[in-house]
């Protein structure tokens, strides 16, 4: 979804909306075209209607945004397999 003014207070409030509604699942701020990505949990193809013209058309800081609907979840995860952290090098290369 993409904001119509932004500022740190509009961003603030749309955050903390995001993070108060139980049906918000993920929330990020990104970069480019969209300003955020918004993960709800919806019931129905009705309850996300619902939920998304309170959350998002209700919103007049809400330019527009677009839903995208989940057929199917071929991968899902939050484990980042990162290296091992090297221990630092001496500035003598020791």
């Amino acid at each position: 979804m993409t904001l119509v003014r932004e500022s740190f207070e509009h961003h603030r409030a749309f955050s903390e909306r995001m993070r108060s509604e139980p049906q918000v699942q993920q929330c990020y701020r990104v970069a480019g075209p969209w300003d955020y990505v918004v993960v709800l949990a919806a019931r129905s193809m009705r309850d996300c209607g619902r939920l998304g013209d309170r959350l998002l058309k209700a919103d007049d800081n809400v330019q527009r945004y677009e839903t995208l609907v989940v057929f199917d979840t071929v991968k899902s995860g939050l484990t980042l397999p990162l290296p091992a952290p090297q221990p630092a090098r001496s500035r003598d290369g020791c």
